[in-house]
């Protein structure tokens, strides 16, 4: 259909220019965000797109109503456009430190690139009742926590110790990208529930979930006392929040997160608020997880058998 190709020198109505436009635009986003979900590569390449990326101009949102729905979404473009830089990385069979700063100083200048109420959603998670302000937060969340990731996995190639003070550092910082989205999911209004949600970014609670349930037994066990997991602590409020917006909003976004998780957390009684975390089988919520429990792609979907 040459939705990738540049309509506008086309002997074509101006509507329907803008349309192909905006097809293509959402294509792009949908596959980006879909190869972040599912851990594949995006099956659109850059050099098959000739399209510039929207604008306020081009979006034909001019008035102040909709002037506010143009500058989300480009700059929900504009994050796609950065995601996709960390896909690249992520199908690597081998990452460097280089690449991880080379990442940051693209969401450092992309966050940079952001203005007024743009801006303030995304680095301080306020208006957050414009429209798609809520898809536009999380899908910034989840990038943050992405590189977190990446990070984390370019430090255990490196050392051998968890013990290794780099090794802790990239830790902690994923565990606060981690409870960053957290304490955003707990900060939903029923409006903001109800609102639209892009689907694929219901698997950034499934890499919460997973990096988080693996910590705390794999690493703050060995770090502190069982009864100061935090990490612990945070997943049941994780999981808790999940349900109660399950259950008093029926937001379904959090559905493969609990279908995924609840059972193996049930198992070992990670959820059960009368029990300390002192208490726990660490052994056996080891043995479930080895056994019964996400796999490692799913832990680290783009790590490499490296």
């Amino acid at each position: 259909m040459g939705l990738n190709r540049d309509p506008s020198a086309w002997d074509i109505p101006e509507e329907e220019k803008n349309l192909r436009k905006m097809v293509w635009w959402a294509l792009l986003i949908h596959d980006t965000w879909t190869s972040f979900s599912c851990g594949t590569p995006p099956r659109i390449q850059a050099y098959q797109n000739t399209l510039s990326p929207p604008d306020l101009k081009s979006l034909s949102m001019i008035e102040p109503p909709k002037q506010c729905n143009a500058e989300i979404y480009t700059a929900l473009f504009s994050l796609t456009e950065i995601l996709s830089y960390y896909l690249d990385v992520t199908q690597r069979s081998h990452k460097s430190s280089s690449d991880t700063v080379l990442l940051e100083n693209r969401v450092d200048a992309w966050s940079e690139s952001t203005t007024g109420r743009t801006r303030r959603i995304i680095l301080r998670g306020l208006e957050m009742d414009t429209p798609g302000a809520s898809n536009l937060r999380l899908a910034f969340l989840s990038v943050q926590f992405l590189h977190c990731r990446i990070s984390l996995e370019v430090s255990r190639a490196v050392v051998d110790e968890i013990s290794c003070d780099q090794f802790r550092h990239e830790y902690f910082a994923g565990r606060r990208a981690a409870e960053d989205i957290i304490v955003y999911l707990q900060e939903l209004s029923s409006q903001q529930l109800q609102c639209f949600w892009m689907p694929e970014l219901s698997s950034t609670f499934c890499f919460v979930t997973s990096f988080i349930f693996r910590g705390a037994i794999e690493w703050e066990l060995a770090w502190s006392e069982p009864s100061e997991n935090s990490a612990l602590s945070l997943l049941r409020t994780l999981i808790n929040t999940l349900r109660t917006h399950k259950q008093d909003n029926d937001w379904d976004i959090g559905d493969n997160c609990l279908e995924q998780f609840s059972e193996l957390l049930y198992s070992g009684n990670v959820l059960d608020m009368s029990i300390g975390f002192g208490d726990i089988d660490f052994d056996e919520l080891a043995i479930l997880l080895a056994d019964d429990g996400p796999q490692e792609t799913t832990m680290f979907p783009f790590a490499s058998d490296s």
